[in-house]
Order: C-alpha cells, then sequence, then structure tokens
C-alpha cells in the first residue's frame, strides 16, 4: 500500500485490498496477491511499484505504521479512528467493515466536538 501511496494511488490500493480481503493472520496476502492488487488500479505504474514495494524508503514506512499501529492498540483492519489531530479519538473498527459502527463513531466525534 505504500508503494501506492507514493503515487497518489493508496487510497484504490486500500479498497481493492479492503473488497478482497480474506480472513487475517491465514496467510492469504502473499507477494503475488499484493502485485494481482496494485495491478487492478488504474493508472498506477507498475515498473514504479515494483521499485517501491520493497524500498528502503518504503520498509522505513511500514515500521512507522506498525509501530503506530502497536501504540494505539489497532485490533483488526479495517479501524478508522475519528476526531482532530492532537485529539480526543473514536475508534470503529472489530476486523469487519460494519457501516453502522462507522456512523455511530461519527455521530460520537461530532457530539464531542
Amino acid at each position: 500500500m505504500i508503494a501506492a501511496a507514493d503515487q497518489n494511488k493508496g487510497f484504490q490500493y486500500a479498497k481493492v485490498l479492503y473488497d478482497n480481503q480474506r480472513t487475517e493472520n491465514t496467510g492469504w496476502l502473499t507477494g503475488q496477491e499484493m502485485a494481482t492488487i496494485a495491478a487492478s488500479v488504474d493508472g498506477l505504474n507498475m515498473a514504479q511499484w515494483r521499485n517501491d514495494v520493497n524500498s528502503s524508503s518504503s520498509e522505513t514506512a511500514a515500521k512507522a505504521v506498525t509501530a503506530l499501529a502497536n501504540q494505539k492498540n489497532v485490533k483488526g483492519t479495517p479501524t478508522i479512528f475519528i476526531g482532530p489531530t492532537g485529539g480526543k479519538l473514536v475508534e470503529a473498527s472489530g476486523g469487519t467493515y460494519d457501516p453502522a459502527a462507522v456512523q455511530q463513531a461519527l455521530a460520537a466525534a461530532v457530539a464531542n466536538s
């Protein structure tokens, strides 16, 4: 996802990934699966993506994301934190996307702002 985000295609990559996500921690997300997802993103330069995916800058960014997820106690994907930067965050998560939970979290964030 980081390599796709470097081309301003992170959202599109994430959407395909989440739309096709299987059970977490089962090993389903292989390098080949990531390349298949990348190839399906309109406008993504695959040669650049391949160069970036294993670059030291992508590795550094991935480590920073992992550290932040651990710090915030992220339990599954997708997890959405709603709120002002540096302020109190409301979390909508649980390992499966639940639009009602997201709406509830948004309403709580708005009520507390």
